[in-house]
């Protein structure tokens, strides 16, 4: 992956470059993530979610946005490594750790927590 942080006083602006297996199998149409969570940062759990993915040939894998997440999922596999969040700034540090891709959302995990103001 490569990236650059550019920051100024306002703003920091980050550049991905997507993983070439990756860009390949979207272009094919035949892509599978393997998802270990948002909320779920055990990495006992992530570990082993992250070795069935590879063992099971997934596309890629998907995590919470955690640097020490990160770094566990690189190595234990080679597949892309996506990090999910529901706020921007939680990006930083997995990305620096190295994180592939980035998806902000995917708020069906907090439904089951009720509303909250």
């Amino acid at each position: 992956m490569e990236w650059q942080n550019k920051a100024d006083a306002h703003k920091t602006e980050i550049t991905m470059t997507i993983h070439s297996d990756l860009q390949r199998s979207l272009a094919a149409g035949r892509t599978l993530k393997i998802i270990s969570g948002l909320t779920n940062f055990d990495p006992v759990q992530v570990g082993r979610v992250v070795q069935a993915a590879d063992q099971g040939g997934a596309t890629l894998v998907d995590i919470a946005a955690d640097a020490d997440l990160v770094r566990l999922a690189r190595q234990l596999t080679a597949l892309p490594v996506c990090v999910s969040a529901v706020e921007p700034e939680q990006f930083l540090a997995p990305v620096a750790a190295g994180a592939d891709l980035i998806e902000i959302g995917n708020f069906d995990a907090f439904l089951c927590r009720g509303p909250s103001v």
